[in-house]
């Protein structure tokens, strides 16, 4: 399988490239009231605003400054496009699903990994796209996105 890996704290991390439209350098991200704490704002990218999600947050580490040599990874998720904000790409690579270990009750407080690998990057942990945000932050953030559209309409109106 395809994946592109990153780090984020000097841990490797993947997410299957299928999802991934494109990686770009870091820009300034605008706060958006009312959404999730995972939700560290939005981004306009070629007119379409995008949230950014957190991972340090997801993944229960350190929150830190957006750096200016981080990075973003644009993919689509069940709940739409999004922008994850990582240290920076290390490649694009094949790991064999095989090779996946599932981590189970090892690390049930991050639901959102799913296994790890070894790999010449080291113990890469993969994620799955699909569990970054819950039912319920999806739908705060949906709202959230509404609220500012709104706003937005009626101020240059």
């Amino acid at each position: 399988m395809l994946v592109v890996v990153f780090a984020l704290d000097a841990q490797p991390f993947s997410v299957p490239l299928a999802p991934v439209e494109r990686v770009v350098a870091a820009v300034e991200i605008t706060p958006l009231p009312g959404a999730p704490d995972v939700v560290l704002g939005v981004i306009d990218v070629a007119g379409t605003v995008l949230p950014v999600l957190d991972l340090r947050l997801r993944l229960g580490r350190r929150p830190r400054e957006l750096d200016v040599d981080d990075q973003f990874i644009l993919l689509r998720t069940p709940a739409g496009r999004a922008a994850l904000v990582v240290d920076r790409v290390i490649s694009v690579s094949t790991l064999a699903i095989d090779d996946a270990r599932p981590l189970g009750e090892a690390c049930p407080e991050v639901a959102q990994v799913e296994g790890a690998q070894r790999s010449a990057e080291g113990l890469v942990l993969a994620l799955d796209v699909d569990s970054l945000l819950s039912s319920a932050e999806s739908t705060a953030l949906d709202a959230a996105l509404r609220t500012a559209v709104a706003t937005a309409a009626t101020e240059t109106s």
